[in-house]
């Protein structure tokens, strides 16, 4: 890996979360599908019929592949994620979402609308001694609480 600066603290994350699925979950998910595809073709809307098919593609590659583990490094001169610098200045403002167990999350905003926000999961990490250290270089979103919906969604859905 690249030098970066000085490290601050560094951890490990999975890439996404792996949730157990079981029988009654394939079966509700396969059969709304279902439904949502056929209701797509005898509308003749083949666009949203070629979207759900994607997203079902999707899902069984990831299922498939499973989740990698990614590094993530903060240094003193930017947050180093999956190798790739994210500098200080770069970044908006960040926030920490943390409800255990089930949410643990530190999440960085970005100036641009075509930069998604990043999501990190902040796993065994004390989420105090993270707060500290990244408000020394960025500033905390302090007005937005919980976790954004679709991170809500997803986790619900298990998707």
């Amino acid at each position: 890996m690249p030098d970066h600066g000085k490290t601050v603290v560094e951890w490990k994350f999975s890439e996404f979360e792996n949730h157990e699925r079981g029988t009654a979950w394939y079966f509700w998910t396969t059969l709304v599908g279902g439904i949502l595809l056929l209701w797509a073709i005898f509308s003749g809307n083949f666009l949203f019929a070629l979207i759900l098919v994607l997203v079902a593609l999707l899902l069984m590659l990831y299922e498939r592949r499973g989740a990698r583990i990614i590094t993530c490094v903060i240094t003193d001169t930017g947050i180093v994620v999956d190798e790739t610098l994210h500098r200080y200045k770069d970044i908006t403002n960040f926030r920490i979402v943390y409800q255990p167990p089930t949410v643990k999350k530190l999440y960085l905003a970005f100036p641009s609308a075509l930069r998604p926000r990043l999501t990190i999961a902040i796993t065994d990490q004390n989420p105090l001694a993270l707060r500290k250290i990244l408000q020394k270089h960025l500033t905390e979103d302090l007005e937005t609480e919980g976790e954004p919906l679709s991170d809500t969604l997803s986790r619900i859905f298990k998707i």
